[in-house]
């Protein structure tokens, strides 16, 4: 794990237990096929020949058990395509009512469309806003070193790469599309 983790119950997606080993003791479930785990057996793996990931098996486990929010660990390491994958967990999470964020080395990432977006985060942080899916317009900044002036981004242009928080809440609106957004926090370096 590439941060400790911070959560009280944890779920685990298959080699996620492998990572979890200092917590064992806050697991209350471990998901998927046992593909990539040592040393538990997985009671009612998933099927080894299947359309969707371990992780979101997690995800989805999660909502049912009855929780608002999730922090995925340990969705930033590995293969390059698992990791493409994993970002997809957040529309997922999104879309069946869960709150979701994926914590990395360096600070969290999150998916949001249409609307407010409001982080607490620290002067100096670093804030990137890309696309999910096609373009999204970013307007109405406040607390951004650079301003989202009705700004458009796309997949074929990079301005909504490595902007600074200038205070500890920033807020701006999604006038349409889809965003991940990227918060780096400087502490940690």
């Amino acid at each position: 794990l590439e941060r400790e983790i911070e959560e009280e119950k944890i779920i685990c997606a298959d080699g996620g237990y492998n990572l979890a080993a200092g917590f064992l003791e806050r697991v209350i479930r471990v998901v998927g096929d046992g593909d990539s785990i040592k040393g538990y057996e997985i009671e009612n793996p998933s099927p080894t020949e299947k359309d969707y990931t371990d992780g979101e098996t997690a995800i989805r486990l999660a909502k049912s058990l009855g929780f608002d929010e999730a922090s995925v660990y340990g969705a930033t390491g590995g293969r390059s395509d698992h990791v493409y994958v994993n970002l997809f967990l957040l529309r997922i999470a999104r879309d069946i009512g869960l709150q979701a964020k994926i914590i990395t080395k360096e600070g969290y990432i999150i998916y949001k469309d249409k609307g407010e977006v409001v982080l607490h985060v620290k002067k100096g942080d670093v804030i990137s806003v890309l696309p999910y899916a096609g373009s999204v317009v970013v307007d109405k900044s406040d607390g951004l070193f650079y301003p989202y002036d009705n700004l458009e981004l796309t997949k074929t242009n990079t301005l909504g790469i490595s902007n600074v928080a200038e205070k500890s809440l920033v807020k701006f609106e999604i006038k349409s599309g889809e965003a991940l957004i990227f918060v780096s926090e400087r502490a940690l370096k």
